[in-house]
């Protein structure tokens, strides 16, 4: 939309959209309208054709789903009151103690993602349409990010789920717990499902582009913490 106007943004992204719409001579409510109107990608999209930027918002969008709903649905379960101490609710507090492990570290893969890494690509994407936004590039190295995090977490979660249905195959439950166990084995798969499917475009379609994107312009320079500091070279 911005490039349609003939608007130059790329070396401004670090506006505040209200500023931006007053140095372009745009009305920002009207320009909020537009955007929330424009069309969102389905799942079984073609993500190889379509820009970063709405596989980014596609993959934020699921976060989202996680968190409010797949996260929520399983911990509603976990957390049920009124059964027997022992052993229905002993074996739910082991499970459940499982699940907020992965649960912690799964919210700070996201947070990361969507504070650093996403905007990392965003300024990315902003050098190659434009040099002057140079100076907006941050000092990520993507590919440590991309082979590693995602690995950990996916396989965090396999690892977790596997637990959990360990424990259910270790105790004789019975009723009620029998019905929360299936209904945990259902959620459990369902997310376990859509979070392979999450993680497969982030690799195959926003780190592999975005990993070209960043080698072709990077020089690394030093390491902190482990991970590369990088420096970008002028286009």
């Amino acid at each position: 939309m911005l490039n349609a106007s003939g608007l130059k943004f790329w070396h401004q992204l670090d506006l505040p959209l209200e500023e931006f719409c007053r140095i372009s001579g745009l009305d920002t409510a009207s320009w909020i309208r537009q955007v929330q109107d424009l069309p969102v990608p389905p799942e079984d999209s073609d993500w190889a054709k379509e820009p970063l930027y709405l596989i980014m918002d596609h993959l934020t969008a699921q976060h989202r789903e996680f968190r409010t709903k797949h996260l929520s649905n399983i911990l509603h379960l976990l957390e049920r009151e009124g059964l027997p101490i022992y052993p229905d609710a002993f074996w739910l507090q082991h499970v459940h103690r499982a699940f907020l492990s992965f649960k912690k570290v799964f919210l700070a893969h996201m947070r990361e993602e969507e504070n650093r890494i996403f905007p990392h690509i965003l300024r990315l994407e902003a050098f190659l349409c434009d040099p002057h936004a140079q100076s907006l590039l941050s000092e990520i190295a993507l590919e440590t990010f991309a082979t590693e995090d995602l690995n950990i977490l996916e396989d965090h979660l396999k690892k977790t789920v596997a637990n959990i249905f360990d424990k259910i195959r270790a105790h004789h439950i019975q009723e009620p717990l029998i019905s929360i166990a299936n209904e945990l084995r259902m959620e459990l798969d369902q997310f376990e499902k859509l979070l392979s499917r999450h993680n497969s475009i982030e690799t195959r379609y926003l780190f592999s582009r975005a990993l070209k994107m960043e080698k072709r312009f990077a020089i690394f320079t030093r390491f902190e913490n482990g991970r590369p500091v990088l420096a970008y070279a002028k286009k």
